[in-house]
């Protein structure tokens, strides 16, 4: 768990919008399929997901979670959307979709702290979780993501023959399927919060696990 704790330490969110149309799930179960995009204050690449300390002694960032597909002891949080905002160690913010009803928030929250997926409040304490609008452009070369107080704008770093930078097994579960990103702007400001970010490391990945695998 140290090199968990060395990326939250640094960083990550999100949402989507799941309806409850009466689909049946287990009452102990659990299952997430999502894409992570986000940036820190680290360098190109973040050195929190190889277990290292980050790059200026401190990570801060945010990251948006989409739900793909995904449930919580019962509860649908297919389409739902998250950004996590925070200095990792210190202080977590947490912005779901309006659109979310409570108990989905709840499940989404509670699902994203499981060791397994993104171990959320690891060392960091959550001060705040509130829904609000989140918007979303993409395009084939670029991500950007926002809420009132955080903005993120990444752009894809290209490899040999103009292709995508990819990353393979990584020793995080919410780091599979890594393609690696640089930062336009990583910014947050509230009242109690301030941070300004360019150049520095931003990521696109992959989350996929379920508590049946785990019984595997």
């Amino acid at each position: 768990m140290k090199q968990l704790r060395y990326f939250l330490a640094a960083f990550a969110l999100v949402p989507l919008v799941g309806l409850n149309i009466g689909v049946s799930y287990a009452e102990n179960d659990w299952a997430v399929d999502a894409t992570f995009s986000g940036s820190c204050s680290c360098d190109v690449m973040c050195p929190c997901s190889l277990g290292s300390p980050p790059t200026q002694g401190f990570c801060e960032g945010s990251r948006l979670i989409e739900m793909k597909s995904g449930h919580y002891f019962g509860t649908n949080l297919d389409g739902l959307r998250m950004i996590l905002t925070r200095r990792g160690g210190e202080w977590a913010k947490l912005y779901v979709d309006e659109t979310a009803s409570d108990s989905q928030m709840n499940a989404l929250i509670e699902l994203l702290k499981l060791d397994e997926t993104m171990d959320l409040a690891g060392n960091t304490k959550i001060i705040s979780k509130e829904k609000v609008k989140i918007s979303v452009e993409r395009t084939p070369g670029s991500v950007k993501f926002s809420v009132p107080t955080s903005t993120v704008e990444i752009e894809l770093m290209e490899g040999l023959g103009g292709k995508p930078i990819k990353v393979d097994n990584l020793p995080l579960p919410f780091l599979q399927d890594y393609t690696i990103y640089k930062s336009i702007s990583n910014i947050h400001q509230s009242d109690e919060h301030k941070f300004s970010h360019s150049g520095t490391n931003g990521v696109v990945s992959r989350l996929v696990a379920s508590s049946n695998n785990q019984e595997e």
